[in-house]
C-alpha cells in the first residue's frame, strides 16, 4: 500500500464553486432544522439598546457555534490564502466575519421576537447576504472567474445558514412546518439578492 504523505492531505487546494454552493444549501437545511426543533429557550424582547435581553446560554452556545462552524468550513473549502494578493484574503475575511456577527445578533433578534407574537418585517434583511457578497465579488473581480466564485460563494456558506437559523427560531411556535418555511425565507430573502450579486459582479468567462 503507498504511503501518502501526512502534507498531502492538509494541503487540500480549494473547492470547485460548485461544490461551494452545495455546502451553502445544505448547511442552510440543516441550520433551519435546528433552529425550528423548538427547544431553544428565547431572550426577552426589549425596546431600547439592542433590543434583546437575558440571552439564555444555551441560544447563545448555539448561534456562536454555528457561526464558528460556518466560518470554518467556509475557510476549508474557499481557502482565503489562495486568494491573489495580499489584501483580497484580509476583505474576505472581514466580509464573513462582520456578516456573522451580525446574523448572530439577527438570530437572537428573531428568536425574542418569536415568543411576543409579533409580526417580523425583514425591510433590510436582504443586505444580509447582499453586501457580503457584494465587496467579495467586487474585490475578486481581477481574479479569474473560478476564484472569484468560490470566494463569493464562500460568504454564502456563511450567511445563509445563519441566516435560516434565524428564521427556524422565529417560526418554532407557527402551526405548519417551522424548517420549511425558515428555508422559505430564506430563499426569498437571502438567495435572491445573493444572485442578484454574483450576476452583477461576476466575469463572465469560461469556468475551465
Amino acid at each position: 500500500m503507498a504511503h501518502v504523505p501526512a502534507s498531502a492531505l492538509t494541503d487540500i487546494g480549494p473547492l470547485s464553486p460548485r461544490s461551494v454552493a452545495a455546502a451553502a444549501v445544505g448547511l442552510t437545511c440543516a441550520t433551519a432544522t435546528v433552529g425550528a426543533l423548538g427547544t431553544w429557550a428565547s431572550p426577552e424582547r426589549i425596546t431600547t439598546g439592542w433590543q434583546i435581553a437575558d440571552v439564555p446560554p444555551s441560544l447563545l452556545g448555539l448561534t456562536l457555534a454555528t457561526a464558528v462552524i460556518c466560518l470554518a468550513l467556509a475557510a476549508l473549502m474557499v481557502r482565503p490564502r489562495a486568494l491573489p494578493g495580499r489584501v483580497l484574503p484580509a476583505i474576505w475575511w472581514a466580509a464573513v466575519v462582520t456578516a456573522a456577527g451580525a446574523l448572530v445578533w439577527n438570530d437572537l433578534f428573531l428568536a425574542a421576537l418569536g415568543t411576543t407574537g409579533d409580526a417580523a418585517i425583514p425591510v433590510l434583511d436582504w443586505l444580509f447576504t447582499l453586501l457580503p457578497a457584494a465587496v467579495v465579488g467586487l474585490a475578486t473581480r481581477g481574479a479569474d472567474v473560478r476564484t472569484q466564485l468560490r470566494a463569493l460563494l464562500g460568504t454564502a456558506v456563511v450567511t445563509l445558514p445563519l441566516y435560516a437559523l434565524g428564521w427556524g427560531l422565529f417560526s418554532s411556535a407557527e402551526d405548519w412546518p417551522a424548517a420549511i418555511n425558515a428555508v422559505r425565507v430564506t430563499a426569498l430573502l437571502g438567495g435572491i439578492p445573493l444572485l442578484i450579486t454574483l450576476v452583477t459582479t461576476r466575469r463572465w468567462r469560461s469556468l475551465r
